[in-house]
């Protein structure tokens, strides 16, 4: 959703591909204990802030290929660059209420308030 909902990219920049490099990387280092839902936004949070990095520097490592480095055939402009970092930092800096600028989320929430409180 924060891929097509709010970066909405116009070419390959970003991927869900490289999306689930980053969830399998956060998933990776750290205990599967500490993964369930009340630690969803926090983990979006702790997502988000790799994705911003992997934008600002053009590397993220391929889970499978680590040497493989899937930024780096990515058709980013410094233009792009410059608005995703930006967007993603407000995002991280809104904390939990960055969901209400995912459409479908803002739905559910306007439409079925109780359960998300």
């Amino acid at each position: 959703m924060v891929k097509n909902d709010v970066l909405n990219p116009h070419k390959k920049e970003v991927s869900s591909y490289t999306l689930k490099n980053i969830v399998l990387w956060i998933a990776e280092n750290n205990p599967q204990s500490l993964f369930h839902e009340r630690r969803l936004l926090h983990w979006l949070h702790v997502a988000l802030g790799a994705l911003r990095v992997a934008l600002n520097t053009r590397e993220l490592p391929y889970y499978m290929i680590p040497d493989r480095n899937l930024m780096a055939a990515s058709e980013l402009d410094e233009e792009q660059q410059s608005l995703w970092i930006s967007t993603i930092k407000e995002m991280i800096n809104e904390g939990p209420r960055m969901i209400l600028r995912l459409p479908k989320i803002r739905q559910a929430l306007i439409a079925h308030p109780e359960p998300f409180r």
